[in-house]
């Protein structure tokens, strides 16, 4: 499961692009190992991608979800992504 470059122009295309490469790697693992991890980042920035990918024909109940933020602040701070 090596990532590819790929190129986007229209920036509207962005998030289901990358929505679509996303649920292709988490297919791709669950066939291979039966399972898979998926680390989410917070911000605004891939909140697009997230509803797209939300969409996604993903066997979800396969995939573990982990949220990455790199501030060491309790789930409840306003600081944090899991808030």
């Amino acid at each position: 499961m090596t990532p590819e470059r790929v190129t986007i122009v229209e920036t509207n295309q962005l998030a289901e692009v990358g929505a679509a490469m996303i649920a292709g790697w988490l297919r791709e693992a669950i066939e291979r190992r039966r399972d898979a991890s998926l680390a989410l980042s917070g911000g605004d920035t891939p909140e697009p991608v997230y509803r797209c990918l939300a969409g996604a024909s993903v066997p979800w109940h396969c995939v573990a979800i982990f949220f990455g933020d790199e501030r060491a602040v309790p789930p409840d701070d306003v600081r944090s992504n899991y808030r």
